[in-house]
């Protein structure tokens, strides 16, 4: 099984089952710690889990395969491991749980943008289901990503392929 594949099959077991571990990863999968924890990271960067809370746990952000099957089809592990040069891209995704005017605010201090942009952006999400807020290094989005997964709002950094 290739990592795409291993990545894959573990987003969708975390949405299926609302919960993932690298214990669970390891006994489903047959793979040592190592690769377990890798895959972890992949789901964290791509947004499907965040990381830890108090508890120790992995939450998984995505609640359904449709959200789910939009994610991969833009991040997979491979091209990030590559080793060439990759650009990201933040991707904030329409949801149910969020008030358009909370998430204007929480785009407005994360961008550090006027209110103008915010609501281009998010009406742009709620259209049409996801948009790209910026590009860059992880350096750049993960911060950028931590705080906008602060609001409870969802959340991607994927590679652009």
């Amino acid at each position: 099984m290739t990592i795409d594949e291993l990545y894959d099959a573990a987003a969708y077991m975390s949405v299926d089952m609302q919960k993932i571990s690298i214990k669970l990863i390891q006994s489903k999968y047959s793979v040592d710690n190592e690769m377990s924890y890798e895959i972890l990271e992949h789901l964290e960067r791509a947004g499907i889990i965040v990381p830890k809370n108090i508890d120790g746990e992995k939450k998984v952000r995505i609640s359904n395969f449709n959200d789910l099957e939009k994610v991969l089809s833009t991040y997979k592990p491979s091209i990030v491991l590559s080793g060439n040069h990759v650009i990201y891209k933040l991707i904030i995704w329409n949801d149910d749980d969020n008030h358009f005017d909370d998430v204007v605010l929480a785009l407005e201090k994360v961008l550090n943008s006027n209110a103008e942009k915010a609501k281009r952006i998010t009406l742009e999400a709620h259209i049409n289901g996801d948009t790209v807020v910026a590009t860059g290094s992880l350096a750049k989005l993960v911060p950028m990503r931590d705080s906008i997964q602060d609001k409870n709002i969802m959340v991607s950094i994927l590679a652009i392929v």
